[in-house]
C-alpha cells in the first residue's frame, strides 16, 4: 500500500507536490527521521555528517565535503569521469618528463625521487578514479545508488529481493536507456556536461517520486 504525503510547505516554490512512501521499515512502519522529525521519502536517508536527510542519497563524499544525492549525482559522475580522463592525459605526458629526468640526471637526486613519487601518486589516483567510474557506470545502468548497493547484503540475509532463479530484483530498474536518462538527463548531449538536468516540478524522478519496474516490484513483494 502506498501512503501519499504532502511536501513541507517550506520546501515548495508555490506548487503543491505529493509524494508516496512505498519503502517501509523492517517492522512494516513508515520511515521516520527522528533527527529531522519528518517522514522520509523513498530512497532518502539521513546523513550524520551533514545532519540532514538527503533525497535519493548515494553517499557522503569526504573529497568534495558534501553528500552526493538527487540534486548533484550527475555532477559527481561528471567529476569522476573527467577527472579520470585528465589524469590519463597527465600521466601520459608526465611519463616522458620522468624518462627525460632519468636520462638527464643519470644519478638518483632529490628532484628525480620527488618526480617519481608524484608520478606514482598520480597513477594511483588514475586507478582509483577508474574504479569509481566502473562502479558508478554499473550503478547508473541499473538505476541503483551506492547506499542501495550496500544494503544488498541485508536483503540477502532476510531472503528478500530475489526471484525464483536467485536473480536480484531492483524495483527502480526501468531498462538501460531509461535508467541512464533518470540519472543523467533526457538529452544525451548533456550527459557528460556539468549542466543541471533535474526537474523538481515533474511528477516523476523529482527526488520524491520515482518510477517503478512493476514486474520487479511485484516479485519483491511476493518474496517477503
Amino acid at each position: 500500500m502506498l501512503i501519499y504525503l504532502k511536501k513541507d510547505s517550506t520546501e515548495t516554490t508555490g506548487d503543491e507536490l505529493f509524494y508516496h512512501i512505498g519503502t517501509r521499515t523492517e517492522s512494516g512502519g513508515l520511515r521516520f527521521c527522528l533527527k529531522c522529525s519528518k517522514y522520509k521519502p523513498d530512497r532518502s536517508h539521513h546523513c550524520k555528517t551533514c545532519n540532514k536527510c538527503i533525497l535519493k542519497m548515494d553517499h557522503h563524499c569526504p573529497w568534495v565535503g558534501n553528500c552526493i544525492g538527487f540534486k548533484n549525482y550527475k555532477f559527481f559522475v561528471n567529476l569522476v569521469f573527467w577527472g579520470f580522463i585528465n589524469s590519463m592525459f597527465f600521466n601520459y605526458i608526465f611519463r616522458d618528463v620522468v624518462k627525460f629526468l632519468v636520462v638527464e640526471e643519470k644519478v638518483v637526486t632529490v628532484k628525480l625521487i620527488a618526480f617519481i613519487v608524484f608520478f606514482f601518486f598520480m597513477i594511483m589516483l588514475m586507478v582509483g578514479l577508474l574504479i569509481f567510474n566502473i562502479f558508478h557506470f554499473i550503478a547508473v545502468l541499473n538505476n541503483m545508488t551506492t547506499n542501495e548497493f550496500l544494503n544488498i547484503n541485508k536483503k540477502r540475509e532476510r531472503g528478500e529481493g530475489y526471484d525464483k532463479d536467485g536473480r536480484e530484483l531492483n524495483k527502480y530498474d526501468l531498462g538501460i536507456m531509461k535508467n541512464i536518462k533518470e540519472n543523467l538527463g533526457l538529452n544525451p548531449i548533456l550527459w557528460l556536461i556539468p549542466y543541471d538536468t533535474t526537474n523538481t516540478k515533474s511528477q516523476w524522478n523529482n527526488g520524491y517520486n520515482f518510477k517503478h519496474n512493476i514486474k520487479n516490484e511485484y516479485e519483491i513483494i511476493k518474496s517477503v
